[in-house]
């Protein structure tokens, strides 16, 4: 059974092989044009295979068929042009214009609703509010059909006219920016609560860049041998940055001032609470420059550093909480606008 298959391959394969054998040798063969002038001796002769006489026949056809188009493209263009100027009359030109500047609008206005979609995916708006957002269709669909059932009303126009076309343009594209106020009222209001969640949690240092070039970090937050006994391990909670006194020390997110004065090993301490549930603290300052209840933003000054509490030198210890009680690495937050700091690359 296989060699049977086989053999009916190999015939249908040199079927084939023959067939494109004689066409190749067909469309070699030549074709030999003379001209002969009246009165003259001397012949000219062009010789030319099919294949070229081919292709020059479908250069013919399709310069032809061009042609022909573009003669009918005009004609067309010049009718729609005349009906046009027997509507608008002495408004034709405005009136174009208006068509023109309407239709790029509306191309616009199609980019527009795709980026609003696409950000409020991206925002976080729920697939489904998404899906109920009417699509241009939609709303050029409505337009079409206002001006429909207006026509039918208006007696002295008649059921069989229309209205020009730049008042549908400017119809869809009305319905269109009505439509999307909605969407863009939701992805504001989303948008606006994720940068409030955002600018309210502490995020980045508490010294700007350049006051950072005069400073450097030193503790981390982990398990460390006690600076004083050099002998036994303590807990180190925060992260500490050493510097000069009176190096000004800014909050890290925007927050109430929960709490302020001297802690103990802490020294003169500020507690910051933030949204979401997280905390900042700034101890060991020189001075204290806010009051409890007082609401802070992210850069603003709160304090100066210092060498107050159980210390051995100048420095903020800084610390970051989740919660009132769960201390933990501030790093992670610090690095979130620094990438430059050993710690943070």
């Amino acid at each position: 059974m296989a060699e049977k298959k086989g053999a009916i391959g190999r015939l249908v394969q040199k079927g084939l092989d023959s067939s494109i054998e004689k066409a190749r040798q067909k469309g070699q063969e030549r074709l030999t044009i003379m001209l002969i002038p009246h009165g003259q001796e001397k012949i000219f002769s062009l010789q030319l295979n099919y294949q070229m006489i081919f292709f020059l026949l479908g250069i013919l056809f399709l310069v032809v068929g061009l042609s022909f188009y573009g003669f009918y493209r005009k004609a067309q263009k010049e009718l729609d042009a005349d009906r046009l100027r027997s509507q608008y009359g002495l408004n034709f030109r405005g009136a174009m214009t208006l068509k023109e500047i309407s239709g790029d609008l509306g191309e616009l206005n199609e980019t527009l609703y795709s980026n609003l979609k696409e950000i409020a995916s991206l925002t976080g708006v729920p697939d489904e509010e998404i899906q109920e957002l009417p699509e241009i269709s939609s709303s050029y669909s409505r337009a079409n059909n206002q001006l429909e059932q207006e026509i039918i009303q208006k007696s002295k126009l008649g059921a069989g006219r229309n209205f020009l076309p730049p008042v549908y343009s400017l119809k869809r594209l009305t319905y269109a920016f009505s439509d999307q106020v909605r969407a863009l009222s939701t992805v504001e209001r989303l948008v606006g609560q994720g940068i409030g969640l955002y600018s309210a949690m502490p995020m980045g240092r508490p010294f700007t860049e350049k006051e950072m070039l005069a400073l450097r970090d030193t503790s981390g937050f982990g398990m460390r041998v006690d600076p004083f006994t050099n002998a036994a391990l303590e807990m180190h909670a925060g992260q500490d940055i050493a510097g000069p006194d009176g190096t000004p020390v800014r909050a890290t997110g925007t927050g109430e001032v929960q709490s302020t004065g001297y802690d103990m090993g802490y020294g003169n301490r500020i507690v910051v609470k933030h949204g979401s549930a997280y905390y900042s603290t700034y101890s060991h300052l020189q001075r204290i420059l806010v009051r409890p209840g007082e609401i802070v933003r992210r850069g603003q000054v709160i304090g100066q550093m210092g060498r107050t509490g159980r210390v051995t030198g100048s420095h903020l210890h800084y610390e970051v909480w989740v919660g009132d009680q769960r201390r933990t690495d501030p790093v992670p937050y610090m690095c979130a606008y620094d990438f430059r700091s050993d710690i943070c690359r």
